[in-house]
């Protein structure tokens, strides 16, 4: 019986912990980059001019399968506003694939995830369409959003999420009406996992 315990309460420890509930949503607060590659961005976003747009943006989401242990897919939709320079409103919708099988994660949960979907503005930023003395060839208002992210969390209080996101539109090497390159947000931001399923 004690031996039958221990096996179930190892194979417990072993499975992977379910997050707060399926549901989350998401405050963001961001600030562009221009003249960047989403590369430059990532990696060395104090060398690139910041501030021209600011983004307040809120999104929903939800979890739609957990696999292969530490993967989990999501999908989510949000909207915002870009305020600054372009002033514009903006929305997106993304599926998430995320990883949070980090070997410190009974210290600080920590999960890496990155997006594929679609972004439209209502107004395009400056990135997108150039300069006037250099304007940009190929222009479009819907493009895809590929948006790397880091969330971390306390073990004991997992619903609550601290985001550091890189919102990127891209028209994926002309793939959107022949657009080439695209617009980077540095945005953090507050998640929330709803209680229940």
């Amino acid at each position: 019986m004690v031996l039958a315990v221990g096996l179930a309460g190892a194979g417990a420890a072993e499975a992977a912990p379910e997050p707060e509930g399926r549901w989350a949503v998401t405050g963001l607060l961001g600030i562009s980059v221009y003249d960047a590659t989403l590369g430059q961005t990532i990696g060395e976003p104090w060398t690139r001019t910041l501030g021209e747009d600011t983004l307040l943006g809120l999104a929903g989401s939800y979890q739609l399968m957990r696999f292969w242990r530490w993967f989990t897919l999501d999908a989510e939709l949000g909207a915002g506003a870009r305020l600054g320079q372009t002033e514009a409103a903006e929305g997106w919708a993304a599926l998430y694939l995320r990883f949070d099988g980090f070997p410190w994660r009974e210290r600080l949960y920590t999960s890496v995830g990155v997006s594929t979907g679609v972004n439209v503005v209502s107004r395009l930023p400056r990135e997108e369409t150039g300069r006037p003395w250099d304007p940009k060839p190929s222009r479009s208002h819907l493009l895809h959003y590929l948006s790397p992210e880091i969330a971390i969390a306390l073990p004991h209080r997992r619903q609550h999420e601290l985001v550091l996101r890189v919102h990127h539109r891209s028209g994926v090497y002309g793939t959107f009406n022949g657009v080439r390159g695209g617009s980077d947000v540095i945005a953090i931001g507050y998640r929330y996992r709803l209680p229940f399923h």
